[in-house]
């Protein structure tokens, strides 16, 4: 496999991802009452969680024991019944206010986009909370990604099991931290929550690189999994209460 192709189809993956995620979790708060927004933001975040958390395991004994073809046939098969549960959604889908008089409705792609950076960029707080965020997916998702992988490969002697243990463990701890965050009648102060998480992420980035086993790395990811679940649920549910419904699905993306 030539690695442009590879180039290729990530590229394509990320550009699904950008159009999927923001309709993802725009969609919860046109099926649920304001006051179970939290609840179901856990729900939807926990179960994401859950299977990443059982997924990586056997995919990491499916890879060693079938190779990458079966593994990612059996993953793409997958899509198929996730498209299918999708189908079967019913509820009262929140519709768009009619646009008041003189209102241009034809406004391209990019006078959209430009909108919705106008209306988080005019929001203090909410600009503040999302440039925090973006700072800190920036720093970590290339070091998690990619060094849980090295570490993998150069520390452990169990190779693709390796990594598909610490993926679990990760995930587990987000699974943990999404249903604490789930239970909570009253959120924390979320500029406290935001940078607490960022510095148990730093320190946990700094502890892996030295991590000898890969229970004792494992540990580690569990734990950043955990702050990092808890605050994606009440962020994200604090941004899908913050902002005006036509402007929700701009302001998730």
């Amino acid at each position: 496999v030539r690695l442009a192709y590879l180039y290729a189809l990530a590229f394509g993956f990320g550009l699904f991802d950008a159009l999927f995620y923001p309709a993802y979790t725009s969609l919860v708060p046109s099926l649920l009452p304001p006051e179970r927004l939290g609840m179901g933001n856990a729900l939807l975040q926990g179960t994401a969680q859950g299977a990443a958390l059982l997924g990586p395991a056997p995919a990491g004994l499916l890879i060693s024991a079938g190779g990458l073809a079966m593994a990612f046939g059996l993953d793409a098969a997958s899509f198929f019944l996730a498209a299918a549960t999708l189908g079967l959604i019913r509820g009262a889908v929140w519709q768009p206010p009619a646009p008041a008089a003189g209102t241009d409705n034809t406004a391209g792609l990019l006078s959209s986009i430009k909108e919705g950076v106008l209306y988080v960029w005019t929001d203090p707080v909410m600009r503040t909370f999302l440039m925090l965020i973006a700072g800190l997916n920036f720093c970590a998702a290339g070091p998690l990604v990619v060094g849980t992988a090295a570490l993998a490969h150069t520390r452990f002697a169990q190779g693709a099991t390796a990594l598909g243990t610490m993926l679990s463990a990760l995930s587990g701890g987000a699974l943990a931290g999404t249903l604490l965050a789930g239970s909570r009648q009253q959120a924390p102060r979320r500029g406290r929550l935001v940078l607490a998480v960022a510095t148990i992420v730093g320190a946990g980035l700094a502890v892996l690189a030295l991590a000898p086993t890969l229970a004792s790395a494992s540990i580690v990811l569990a734990l950043m999994g955990l702050a990092a679940g808890a605050m994606n649920v009440l962020v994200i549910t604090w941004l899908q209460s913050r902002s005006q419904p036509q402007m929700r699905g701009r302001v998730m993306s």
